[in-house]
């Protein structure tokens, strides 16, 4: 080794030389030279920034000169997995384990290879950390040699993991998409969405891989608290062209007295028109929300506003009075069986209206009643 010559250089000498003699125990050596070169260098850091970790920021500097030497012996292992003959021998080496993962990652890029670094990829000790190593380097291989078992064989490597294929899922979608296995995509995203991770979808959305929004994305983006604003997904959906989609996740993740609002005003705007139908709109959506088990504020005043629109027919106040009949504040239930009470008088019907008073004990409500029947 020539006196300051750049650690590179003499590495890749040294591993040219031994390949080309054929001599993997050389190419050891030099590999394990440069791995004691890297601990010294560890060790160095380590002991500079021994006394000072308590200074502001130290702890952050000492990780980041660590990760540039750690970077040199990555340089180094990458270097040599290109000769897979060499790799293979240091994969048992004691001192090396920590690096397992990267080699087997490597050396999967060689076909001849793979189908072994899979079997020992399932066999790595420390479990967690190794295999999300391996999964990284196994997904970039998948990718770029379009191999759909490879792919396939990664996600199986981390399903029996806590944290399952969350933390590579990102890479393992975009692996799908670009093998065209859009069926695998969609139920990965799923997941994500899911798990509270509505950027892959969105992602690949933009760039076109997306051939349908089915309603089980929509219900899962409305349904979880997804990272990204409600009305950038909506603008999303529908500069993607998915119109219908985005319509549906607007009302999915408007308030509920939002939605029902929103019907009765729709409701409303046909009373005069289309009385009849303009009650189905109403019950539909009442309904709809006393279906959900979920109640909110303001739902008597958003009815009874309805109500005092409709005008009263034989035809009307009995679908009047049922809906009524849902409000839960007796003052506003009596307000609007008052109305209906003194639209029957009108019409000639005063028993009907009398029948009606009887169930009534606001005074003001009955005083209005009385008065058109003449009692007062």
């Amino acid at each position: 080794m020539v006196r300051d010559e750049p650690w590179e250089v003499a590495f890749e000498r040294e591993l040219a030389t031994a390949r080309a003699a054929g001599d993997i125990e050389s190419a050891q050596r030099a590999v394990m030279m440069q791995w004691w070169r890297i601990v010294g260098a560890l060790d160095r850091v380590d002991r500079r920034w021994a006394n000072v970790r308590h200074l502001p920021g130290a702890e952050e500097t000492r990780q980041a000169e660590r990760d540039v030497v750690r970077a040199e012996m990555r340089q180094i292992l990458e270097r040599v997995a290109q000769w897979p003959e060499a790799a293979i021998s240091l994969l048992d080496h004691r001192d090396l384990k920590q690096w397992r993962p990267l080699l087997i990652g490597r050396l999967a890029a060689h076909p001849d290879y793979r189908q072994a670094m899979i079997e020992r990829a399932f066999k790595v000790r420390k479990v967690r950390r190794g295999r999300f190593e391996i999964a990284q380097e196994f997904i970039a291989i998948a990718c770029a040699d379009r191999d759909i078992g490879l792919l396939e064989a990664t996600e199986l490597l981390l399903r029996d993991l806590p944290d399952g294929v969350g933390p590579v899922i990102e890479s393992l979608i975009a692996g799908y998409a670009v093998l065209g296995r859009t069926e695998r995509m969609m139920a990965l995203m799923l997941e994500a969405i899911a798990a509270g991770n509505a950027w892959p979808f969105f992602e690949l959305l933009r760039a076109g891989h997306i051939e349908s929004v089915p309603p089980a994305i929509v219900e899962a983006l409305a349904d979880r608290k997804v990272d990204i604003e409600p009305v950038k997904m909506i603008a999303d959906l529908r500069e993607a062209g998915y119109v219908a989609a985005a319509a549906a996740l607007a009302e999915r993740l408007s308030a509920p007295i939002d939605r029902l609002r929103s019907e009765l005003d729709r409701a409303g705007r046909l009373v005069h028109s289309d009385v009849l139908k303009a009650i189905e709109i109403a019950d539909a959506a009442v309904h709809r929300l006393l279906d959900s088990g979920r109640l909110p504020p303001r739902f008597d005043h958003e009815l009874a506003g309805f109500l005092r629109l409709v005008p009263l027919s034989s035809a009307t106040i009995g679908r009047v009075l049922d809906l009524a009949g849902l409000i839960v504040a007796r003052p506003l239930r009596e307000e609007i069986a008052a109305n209906v009470a003194c639209g029957l008088v009108l019409a000639g019907d005063p028993a009907r209206a009398r029948r009606l008073l009887a169930s009534m004990i606001n005074e003001t409500q009955r005083r209005r009643v009385l008065t058109l029947l003449g009692d007062i």
